[in-house]
């Protein structure tokens, strides 16, 4: 085959070129590669294009369907899901034998693999991952698991980590707006590795694989080729931020954060590990939420498993991130939710594994929409908003500003927590804090 200037053949230039415009979403996921478009767009032949295409075939970038031909490979939440948890148990167990198992040399091809993923992410410091940071982080994953003594479980682990670099590619610039630090989560699993501490290891390596999901499941879902996610139907309450709208004006919200009081918090599942579950963290309302339950606990000398996971205001997304969440930290055995409409789609997940609510782990959400709340599998343990109190300090406040009556400033109204069965037997209502 006839060279072309510079750089190999013009298979593998087409190649090159496939592969970067896959990974910068250029080529959209699922789109059709039809020969005659190929070779148009990137001035070839059907020959240079088919080999390029059989090979990101097989890196799984490009997938080939019979009577369809060749497509870029699909990305789906559910997907994900699927292959994080299946990663998770996989990549885990055999890190743990490692720990456990690996010699002197294993130890030293760990921190030498480290080292130079370390150089790789000086060098993008800054800019863009390019191929030399990825394969410098495959080996450094591979290392790890390198010393486990089980070749197929070696070989299946890192099959499936092969099928998430896509997935991978596309989570990179999240990283930032999540505040991820890949390199310490990078050197915290080595001195694990070095100091033979499996517990450790098994704990970062769960939470590693998991976060990369959560940073993609809630973007992932935006383009989802699968089913739409619910909507609220149009008389359920949707809660957004509410500002002064100008200087000297008044605004009546409800108290997001709950009260650093054990009975007006998870009931029941005060005491447990609890991990909040909340929506998008651009509303103030899922950050205040998170925040509100960590200084409950905090105050009660209590941890939270991990961190608070944000997505979409919707069952679905409460699905997905109950399978993240309990598959990287199974002995969960609480979850606070930032809406009731999460909590249900968590409820279904925590039925689906076979686990039991309150029994195994108990469930709280928030807002006490009776739709959501009252037909959850079993009735929901949620925090009332209290919104007639708020719209009666509104109507306070209107005829107020008619009658010529200044007044600023925002007026907090309490909320309360209506205790249902999902976070153990039936109790009393917990008053009005």
């Amino acid at each position: 085959m006839a060279k072309s200037s510079g750089s190999g053949t013009r298979a593998d230039e087409l190649y090159e070129r496939l592969r970067a415009d896959i990974f910068m979403a250029r080529l959209k996921p699922g789109q059709r590669l039809k020969f005659p478009d190929l070779c148009a767009e990137y001035r070839t032949s059907v020959g240079p294009a088919r080999e390029a295409l059989t090979r990101l075939t097989a890196e799984r970038l490009v997938t080939l369907q019979a009577h369809q031909g060749y497509a870029v490979t699909s990305l789906s939440a559910d997907d994900l899901t699927d292959l994080t948890t299946a990663r998770i148990e996989l990549e885990v167990l055999a890190f743990r034998r490692s720990i456990l198992s690996g010699d002197d040399r294993w130890e030293s091809e760990v921190v030498a693999a480290h080292h130079l993923l370390s150089v790789r992410e000086r060098q993008a410091a800054g800019g863009p991952r390019g191929d030399s940071w990825y394969l410098a982080h495959e080996a450094f994953h591979a290392a790890l698991l390198a010393g486990c003594g089980n070749r197929r479980l070696v070989q299946m682990a890192q099959g499936m980590r092969a099928e998430a670099e896509l997935y991978r590619r596309w989570a990179a610039p999240l990283i930032a707006e999540h505040e991820r630090d890949p390199a310490a989560e990078h050197q915290a699993l080595t001195d694990a590795a070095i100091s033979r501490d499996a517990e450790r290891g098994e704990e970062l390596l769960r939470d590693h694989i998991a976060f990369t999901t959560q940073m993609l499941l809630s973007n992932l879902m935006a383009f989802d080729a699968s089913p739409a996610p619910e909507k609220a139907s149009a008389g359920t309450p949707r809660l957004r931020e509410c500002r002064p709208s100008k200087r000297g004006s008044a605004a009546a919200v409800p108290s997001q954060a709950m009260h650093a009081q054990p009975g007006n918090t998870a009931g029941p599942a005060i005491g447990r590990p609890a991990r909040p579950l909340s929506g998008e963290q651009s509303y103030r309302a899922a950050r205040e939420r998170a925040a509100g339950l960590q200084a409950v606990l905090d105050e009660n000398g209590l941890e939270l498993v991990g961190t608070p996971m944000f997505g979409e205001w919707t069952q679905r997304w409460g699905r997905h991130a109950a399978r993240m969440l309990l598959s990287a930290h199974p002995q969960t055995d609480a979850i606070f939710c930032g809406s009731d409409q999460i909590a249900t789609g968590v409820a279904d997940t925590i039925h689906e594994l076979g686990r039991r609510i309150p029994e195994d782990i108990a469930l709280v959400g928030y807002d006490n929409w009776e739709v959501f709340a009252g037909e959850c599998r079993p009735p929901l343990t949620t925090v009332d908003l209290n919104l007639e109190s708020i719209g009666a300090a509104a109507v306070d406040r209107l005829f107020a500003a008619l009658d010529g009556e200044k007044t600023s400033g925002v007026i907090r109204c309490s909320t309360r927590l209506a205790v249902r069965e999902s976070t153990g037997p039936r109790l009393a209502a917990t008053p009005e804090s």
